[in-house]
């Protein structure tokens, strides 16, 4: 997942994000495998919670808990995941393969409901700039766009970014048939 290893790999990611400035504190590791990302984290006293998207990677699981680090098995799906809304600085996924642009972005949707205003999406590997998942990566931006998340930088296959800082909540339609505005939805609803 990081070829030339996690510390290095975040290194890349500090150039463009605050990591050492103490300002982020909360990250969600999306199809973590073994967290060694999170567990990298620690040193920048960040706290990492993991999950692995299936149950075929318990035992990667297992030895996350095993070397300290929180880390679940969980499936974006029908349900939210059991944390409040807004209550992670920084959503990471390294080659997860979550489909953030399917069954109208509700994948993406839960991030946002997830990731603080102002706070940072990454995703490094597929679909970004990946070869033969063109109409993904266009679909992702897209999404991203709709929700008025300003894109970072594009560094090889890793993209990253912002949410907006402010109430961008508009209600409107996109291609995605995204509702992203709902009065009567509590966005900690799950928690």
């Amino acid at each position: 997942m990081f070829p030339d290893g996690a510390e290095q790999y975040i290194e890349k990611l500090a150039q463009y994000i605050p990591i050492r400035e103490g300002v982020m504190r909360t990250v969600l590791d999306m199809g973590c495998g073994v967290a060694s990302f999170g567990g990298y984290l620690l040193a920048q006293n960040m706290l990492a919670m993991s999950f692995a998207p299936r149950d075929s990677h318990k035992s990667q699981i297992q030895f996350a808990l095993e070397r300290g680090i929180p880390a679940f098995v969980a499936m974006l799906g029908t349900r939210r995941l059991p944390f409040p809304a807004f209550g992670f600085d920084l959503v990471h996924c390294s080659r997860c393969l979550i489909p953030f642009t399917g069954y109208n972005a509700s994948y993406f949707i839960e991030v946002d409901r997830l990731l603080r205003p102002g706070g940072y999406l990454v995703i490094s590997g597929p679909p970004v700039q990946w070869a033969k998942q063109d109409k993904e990566w266009s679909d992702l931006q897209a999404v991203a766009s709709a929700l008025c998340y300003e894109l970072i930088v594009v560094d090889g296959n890793t993209a990253i970014w912002k949410k907006p800082a402010g109430n961008m909540c508009q209600p409107r339609q996109n291609e995605f048939g995204l509702e992203l505005c709902d009065d009567s939805d509590d966005a900690s609803q799950a928690w």
